[in-house]
């Protein structure tokens, strides 16, 4: 009789365990899900931000060099980039001297472009704002003189190469 008992307690504790695992995993795996998004997104933003730091970077080793002086680098931008856009028109605008990226749903960062006190103007090779988007890209920069009067006697060139 006693061992009958023990497998009635069993068949209906069963259930009951179960029950119990069902809520766990219910309450566990949207709490799992939301950290393992917060964690993708800021590795992406992570970088996205060294990338846009690898190009500042080498704008000021060419910016630092002769005319003419020039680098390729390569950049690898995470899928979810939405842009990353260098440099503008040549102008006064603080446009031309920075970078701008952003992740899809998230908000704006940027870089001053600087060497010392002094901003470093950048530009496309048909003087607009290069924009890349996510993937890899080679880009080519050179030291170019400005060929117009707005203040500044160089600046950094930055295309895709050939």
């Amino acid at each position: 009789m006693r061992d009958i008992k023990r497998s009635d307690e069993a068949v209906m504790d069963y259930p009951f365990r179960l029950l119990i695992i069902v809520i766990v995993l219910a309450i566990a795996i949207p709490s799992m899900l939301s950290a393992l998004s917060y964690y993708r997104t800021r590795s992406a933003e992570e970088q996205l931000s060294q990338e846009a730091n690898h190009i500042a970077s080498a704008v000021q080793r060419v910016f630092v060099q002769g005319e003419n002086a020039s680098i390729s680098i390569e950049v690898e931008l995470p899928g979810d980039t939405e842009y990353m856009k260098i440099g503008g028109p040549l102008s006064d605008s603080v446009d031309c001297r920075a970078i701008y990226y952003k992740l899809q749903g998230e908000s704006e960062d940027s870089i001053l472009v600087s060497h010392g006190r002094k901003d470093i103007p950048m530009s496309s090779p048909d003087n607009t704002t290069l924009i890349l988007r996510d993937g890899s890209h080679e880009l080519y920069l050179v030291k170019r003189p400005v060929e117009f009067d707005f203040g500044e006697e160089y600046y950094i060139g930055i295309g895709f190469r050939r």
